[in-house]
Formats: C-alpha cells, sequence, structure tokens
C-alpha cells in the first residue's frame, strides 16, 4: 500500500483504492506460465476493486479490461513482429530454438501508456512485444517483473550457464558465433545505453535471478536488493517497512479480505480527526 499513498494523494470524500491505476503489461494474456502469472495478478487486484488494466500484443480473452490492438492492421502487425523482429537472427544459422528476442522493431506501446495514462507500469514477460527503448520514454513508475533471464542478456531468454552477460555479451554460445562484435553485444549494448538512468523497481519470483541481483547489487550502487530467509509473516513486513517510504502503510496477508471503502474510511479518520502530531505518534 506504500505505493498506492504515493502515487494517489487521498482527499475528502475520495476512495484511494478507486483511484490507483496501475497498468500490466505482458506479451500474452494467457499463453504461457508468465502470462498465467500476470492474469491472476491482474484479476486479483480487480478483486481488490483495484482499477486494474492488462495491455498485451495477443489478446484471447473477453474480459474489456484486458486490451489488445486496436484495430486490424495493428491486430496483423502484432502477429507479425515477432517474425520481422527477429530477421537479424537468420544469418546465425546455427542457432537452435525460440530462445531469443532483440526488441527492436518499432511499436507504439509508450504512446498506448499515455493514452491509458496509469499510475505505475508493471513490466511482465514482454518479448517480441515492448522495445528495448520503449521504456527510458516513459514519465512513470516502472516495475519490473522478471521471469526469465531476458533483462540482462543480450538477447537469449536463458544463459544455459554462459555469463558472458556480465560483460557485455559477444561470440555467443548459443548462436555459435565466434565474433566478439555480434548482435548480442549490440542488444546488450542497447540496453545499457536506454536503461542507465532509469529508477526501476524489479521483483523476481525465482532463486536463480535473485543471486545475479546480488551481483548486480555488489557493482552497482543504485541496486539494492532486499530478500530474507522464511522468518514468518512479522519478520517479513517489519522488514519491508523497514524500507518504505510512503504516507500510509496498510498491510493485507494473502488471506484477508477487505471491505472496498476500508481504506477511504480510515485514511478520512487519520486525517479528519487527528492532528499531524497525533498521527506521528
Amino acid at each position: 500500500m506504500e505505493r498506492y499513498a504515493n502515487v494517489g494523494q487521498v482527499s475528502h470524500g475520495s476512495e484511494v483504492v478507486h483511484r490507483f491505476k496501475p497498468l500490466l503489461i505482458s506479451t500474452f494474456d494467457r499463453n504461457g506460465g508468465a502470462a498465467r502469472a500476470v492474469l491472476r495478478l491482474h484479476q486479483g487486484l480487480q478483486g481488490l476493486q483495484i482499477n486494474s488494466q492488462l495491455l498485451v500484443q495477443y489478446k484471447t480473452i473477453s474480459d474489456r479490461t484486458v486490451l489488445g490492438a486496436k484495430n486490424k492492421p495493428q491486430e496483423w502487425l502484432n502477429r507479425g513482429r515477432p517474425t520481422l523482429d527477429n530477421l537479424p537472427l537468420v544469418r546465425y544459422r546455427g542457432r537452435g530454438g525460440d530462445n531469443f528476442a532483440l526488441q527492436w522493431f518499432p511499436e507504439t506501446v509508450a504512446a498506448r501508456i499515455e493514452e491509458l495514462a496509469p499510475d505505475v507500469v508493471n513490466f511482465h514477460w514482454i518479448c517480441g512485444f515492448v522495445r528495448i527503448e520503449t521504456l527510458a520514454k516513459l514519465k512513470r513508475l516502472i516495475v519490473l517483473t522478471l521471469h526469465d533471464m531476458w533483462t540482462f542478456t543480450g538477447g537469449c531468454y536463458y544463459t544455459q550457464e554462459c555469463d558472458r552477460y556480465t560483460q557485455s555479451c559477444g561470440a555467443c554460445p548459443q548462436l555459435h558465433s565466434q565474433r566478439d562484435n555480434d548482435i548480442t553485444r549490440w542488444v546488450w549494448q542497447r540496453k545499457r545505453k536506454a536503461w542507465q538512468g532509469l529508477n526501476l523497481t524489479v521483483v523476481t519470483p525465482s532463486r536463480c535471478t535473485v543471486e545475479i541481483l546480488r551481483r548486480w547489487e555488489r557493482n552497482d550502487s543504485r541496486v539494492r536488493l532486499i530478500t530474507q530467509a522464511n522468518a514468518g509473516v512479522a519478520v517479513a513486513r517489519n522488514l519491508a517497512i523497514s524500507y518504505s517510504q510512503g504516507e500510509y502503510i496498510a498491510p493485507l496477508d494473502a488471506d484477508d479480505i477487505w471491505h472496498p471503502r476500508k481504506i477511504q474510511y480510515q485514511v478520512q479518520y487519520l486525517e479528519n480527526a487527528l492532528t499531524p502530531s497525533q498521527i506521528q505518534d
């Protein structure tokens, strides 16, 4: 709830839950594990009366809050984008499988985000959908949820024990490339240039990516990894609170159900019935 208070300040008679507008972005709406996870998150937010929307490249469900192409030409382009985006890989004839995304082909995601005007943008699995440079165009809070390793590689989804991404990629073993300045280095350098000044909140649901982020933290002062061993809900909550910067904090456990106006009533009471010093105390 810290983020909610930051992006949607509560005024008398308003309802913070309804005012907060997250936008989740995913290539698919239900095809694959990452897509099903983001769809569950979207539906869970809606169940809490939060005005969540899900923007996808391939829409297959009828939910009006799941947004796909706006017209037929855009739908056709969406279908062909992954093939067009990976055309430069044709010359690497030794590569196997569909383990790469170069993310260079033009799209209109940034314009669509501005049109929807969300408070926070949560990117999930976006391969074949969102250009690398698009994230740098956004003037909004960005949360990046890692479902694989693509975010920090030269284009592959999984490194298969290769650690060349820790330097600058190139001579990619998955492409059977011997050239240091191959296409993976081009992708890696585009990410470095576009994302260098970004303020990202990164969420990782796997131990593998936690260890990678831990190495980043040692080499980059901007990276702060927050993790702990399983010690119960109270310890986890206190750790989260110690890092919080929001005006209000409202813990919500996985088995809790809130009345839709719970936060509205509580915040109104805090602002109307108590003085600032009483709130602080």
